[in-house]
């Protein structure tokens, strides 16, 4: 089954080489939140294109994003999670350096982190994904994960089955809640 997902690129958008455009290309149902400036980085215009895309779908989505797109991700989802199955997010940007300080998510997420990200160190990505309740993948030394990712299919899979799990666990609750 197709998955709806929308990539949220980080500053300067993603190249035709960037993990997000590949696998964009390979899902022609994926869509690319666009935003009005790539060098600006404003969060509350950032986070407020993701919520026009979401609303514009029919039905949930995943969020795959990357950089200062999962900040985006993140304000967004501080304000409602109405309208995401779950989160990827790849290579955050450092929340104190746009002022921003992230909450726990409701839904299920993953965080990306590399040892040699010069925008997010990996013990800081740790704190980050403890932080929100997400689970924490270790992209080795991956830079800024800026490329091509082979393994990000199989971390969306992965996310993909939590969400798959969270809904099973909230049928089960709802039913024994009905009696």
């Amino acid at each position: 089954m197709e998955r709806r997902v929308l990539t949220v690129p980080g500053l300067r958008g993603s190249g035709p080489g960037h993990w997000q455009s590949l696998l964009e290309a390979k899902h022609r149902s994926w869509r690319r939140v666009l935003q009005h400036d790539w060098l600006a980085p404003r969060l509350a215009d950032w986070a407020a294109a993701l919520d026009a895309a979401i609303a514009a779908e029919h039905g949930p989505v995943f969020v795959a994003a990357h950089g200062f797109g999962c900040l985006a991700t993140l304000a967004r989802l501080a304000r409602t999670s109405d309208g995401v199955s779950g989160v990827l997010l790849v290579a955050p940007r450092d929340p104190d350096e746009f002022h921003f300080v992230p909450e726990a998510l409701p839904i299920p997420a993953i965080v990306v982190g590399s040892h040699d990200d010069p925008c997010l160190s990996f013990g800081e990505a740790r704190m980050l994904a403890h932080t929100l309740g997400a689970t924490l993948v270790d992209a080795g030394d991956a830079g800024h994960v800026d490329g091509a990712w082979p393994r990000g299919e199989r971390v969306l899979a992965r996310l993909f089955s939590m969400a798959d799990a969270r809904e099973r666990e909230l049928a089960v609750a709802l039913a024994m809640a009905n009696g």
